[in-house]
């Protein structure tokens, strides 16, 4: 049989004639990015194969090769106070997972971060319910288990902190996100009418899924429905809108689009179907916010000027600079209201938009703007009623809001309500961990909370294709 050699690993491993080559990486806990879910579709899945560069999606195994992986992301931690950890948080997101270690008094010691690994069989949750329902689903819990056993780890060596301390751990993600890391099958999110397998908080021992931790309890969150998990759950927590007295609208964007809208007197729930786009996957230079990536983009005095993450030559865009990208080419003219475009937009020499692009960016936003305006309409308010939105998320807190009102991402008489709140997901989960009560008050929460579910409302398709359309520059 071929021998697969993996570099800069080192192992090797042998393999039958004829395998896929991103197949048997995955199989052996190696995880080359690829958002298409390896259809060959994104040409991201790139590797060194005996020195030439293929797609891992695209190759077969018919020899010996020795593989190079490109850089991955790692596991990048900070330290802050010193002391003993006892609890663990964590925010499983579908392309992040975010760790943070707190004292026994709920101060954060620690966090660390990586890419969820599952990103190897698609970036959104869509491609990993079909991969889990092609037989792949332990495959998926073995990979983001392994991420977040690594993370414990690196929080617990910064914070120097013996793992066997931890008491408790609270996780919160969307509902694909939890049931895949639980081992949970995931058939109740491929079809109508999506109902949550978890339900019901519990307290559970830690040691089937945390070996590292054998002394914790779990806390297990329960999910608002099918695709309003545990993850908008917590950034209700952290944000306390059960007790708000202005009416407010809550975005958590990301590579799901999930909402809220209320205050004290009551709260309606939706997720938007908002599709990977805006974390950089499904656009030609796309990219994750990191270094290499313009993340910003602007003109002064006529003239075409952006940022990148760590200087130096742009690789491509990640979520931020594509949307400022979108709506300077729009105020120049570029791009039409029904999204059309004469010719590719150039950012530089080497990196543009396509018209493709464009449409994936149109059928983000208007998956979202149609959700925001639904919502709003459900409750029986206009949107100018609406006097506070929070963006939650890495994409919704590096977002310029000016631009995503332009395109029409948000609602343009929202512009001055905008706050960015950070990762309120993971806040949440903090929340979780550190105060006792918040479990219990997560299940009043899960079943207060009114879930519209858009696709069942008469006018959504036509307010769909309504929202995916811009608004041109004034002549």
């Amino acid at each position: 049989m071929p021998v697969l050699t993996v570099l800069p690993d080192g192992r090797q491993f042998s393999v039958p004639a004829g395998t896929g080559l991103l197949k048997r990486l995955r199989q052996a806990g190696f995880y080359p990015d690829a958002p298409c879910g390896g259809l060959g579709k994104c040409g991201k899945c790139r590797v060194s194969v005996n020195g030439v560069e293929v797609l891992a999606c695209q190759t077969a195994v018919e020899a010996d090769m020795t593989v190079l992986l490109p850089d991955s992301n790692g596991f990048p931690a900070s330290s802050g106070k010193l002391g003993t950890g006892t609890l663990l948080a964590f925010d499983i997101g579908t392309t992040t997972v975010v760790c943070y270690l707190l004292s026994d008094a709920g101060e954060t010691l620690a966090t660390a971060s990586a890419l969820n690994p599952q990103t190897a069989f698609g970036a959104d949750v869509v491609s990993r319910i079909r991969a889990a329902l092609a037989g792949e689903g332990s495959a998926l819990t073995a990979a983001v288990r392994r991420c977040v056993e690594a993370l414990v780890c690196s929080v617990c060596e910064a914070g120097s902190t013996d793992p066997a301390a931890i008491r408790r751990v609270a996780v919160v993600g969307n509902s694909c996100m939890q049931q895949l890391f639980l081992g949970l099958p995931v058939e109740n999110l491929a079809r109508p009418p999506f109902h949550p397998l978890l339900r019901q908080a519990e307290t559970v021992a830690c040691r089937p899924v945390f070996p590292c931790c054998p002394e914790a309890e779990l806390l297990l969150v329960p999910d608002i429905a099918g695709f309003l998990g545990a993850d908008i759950l917590g950034c209700v927590l952290a944000e306390n809108l059960q007790e708000a007295e202005e009416l407010t609208l809550l975005l958590d964007i990301g590579t799901n689009g999930e909402m809220v809208l209320g205050s004290r007197k009551g709260l309606l729930a939706c997720a938007t179907a908002a599709g990977p786009a805006l974390e950089g996957a499904g656009i030609r230079f796309g990219m994750r916010g990191a270094a290499g990536a313009i993340d910003r983009v602007w003109t002064e005095n006529g003239s075409l000027h952006f940022h990148v993450i760590g200087g130096g030559e742009p690789q491509g865009l990640c979520g931020s600079g594509l949307i400022d990208a979108v709506a300077v080419f729009l105020e120049a003219g570029q791009i039409n209201r029904r999204g059309r475009v004469a010719s590719d937009l150039r950012l530089t020499q080497r990196i543009f938009l396509s018209q493709e692009d464009i449409r994936q960016v149109q059928l983000a936003k208007g998956a979202i703007r149609a959700g925001i305006e639904l919502l709003a309409e459900q409750m029986g308010v206009k949107l100018e009623e609406i006097q506070r939105v929070f963006l939650a998320g890495a994409f919704g807190s590096a977002l310029n809001p000016s631009s995503a009102c332009r395109i029409g991402l948000i609602p343009e008489e929202l512009l001055e309500k905008i706050t960015p709140v950070g990762n309120a997901a993971g806040a949440g989960a903090i929340r979780l961990a550190r105060d006792e009560s918040a479990l219990a008050l997560a299940q009043t929460l899960a079943e207060q909370i009114r879930p519209v579910e858009l696709s069942s409302l008469p006018g959504f398709p036509r307010r769909f294709a309504k929202a995916m359309e811009f608004r041109e520059a004034k002549s």
